[in-house]
């Protein structure tokens, strides 16, 4: 059973997925604790819930980093979880971040890290992606695998992907610039948003929904967050100088339109 320890703050259509398809949900109290909503007064102890799940038996799932954030000791969670989904963990520039794939103990409870070729990488069309665990953990993954469930193309592209050190290298450079100018860009019009260890930022916009259409209408595609109980904000990705350039000039002309 996985329970997804990020029900608050992650889609519900997420969590829904979760519970009808690999988990029944497990609902734990919310004491005053080492988490913190981004924008709310209002603390979760993580922690206490990673001690109830030990208690019940319930195996968790970790996106790591995960946007918008909780904001916990990270060390003290890798020792506590089972599942780190590291699918961003390469744009992370916190020292204190942890390397799951290095941080781990075989006497210890099992760690499993999830990676992918889709974000760093740019080979989301493939598919394709890898897991890091003990000998018994993938063994027991690849007796309930899909056969051929990784295409051979997908496999040479991702090979050479890790030997393409100059594209992460030009990658991780184009991303931090750009995280670097769009949140000075939403100081600039006094748009509060959240530290980011991704490749995308949190920002409060106002109405988040009106204004992620009028982005829309001007072909600035952004993500509303409804979903995770954020009405207020949209999640922006970097992308290219130009792009971001794009962004912010039509965030500006929108919000100065009064939809906010």
């Amino acid at each position: 059973m996985i329970c997804d320890v990020h029900a608050h703050y992650t889609p519900k259509n997420f969590s829904e997925f979760m519970g009808d398809r690999f988990a029944s949900p497990v609902h734990l109290p919310v004491k005053r604790g080492m988490a913190r909503h981004p924008f709310s007064d209002s603390p979760e102890d993580i922690e206490g819930r990673f001690r109830l799940m030990d208690e019940a038996g319930v195996k968790k799932q970790v996106l790591s980093p995960n946007h918008p954030p909780y904001l916990p000791d990270e060390a003290e969670c890798v020792t506590a979880v089972k599942m780190l989904n590291d699918a961003y963990a390469e744009f992370a520039t916190d020292p204190e971040y942890p390397d799951t794939i290095a941080c781990r103990d075989a006497a210890s409870v099992p760690i499993v890290s999830l990676r992918t070729f889709s974000k760093l990488y740019g080979l989301a069309g493939l598919r394709v992606g890898y897991a890091v665990a003990p000998v018994e953990v993938i063994d027991a993954l690849g007796r309930v695998r899909q056969p051929f469930n990784v295409n051979a193309l997908a496999l040479v592209a991702a090979q050479a992907a890790l030997d393409d050190h100059e594209h992460v290298a030009r990658t991780l450079a184009v991303t931090h610039e750009g995280m670097a100018y769009l949140t000075a860009e939403f100081d600039r019009l006094g748009l509060p948003w959240v530290p980011s260890n991704a490749n995308f930022v949190l920002v409060r916009v106002g109405h988040g929904g009106r204004v992620y259409d009028q982005l829309l209408r001007r072909g600035v595609i952004t993500r509303p967050m409804d979903g995770y109980g954020l009405p207020d904000h949209l999640r922006v990705s970097v992308g290219l100088p130009d792009e971001n350039a794009r962004l912010v000039g039509a965030l500006e002309a929108v919000l100065g339109s009064g939809t906010r």
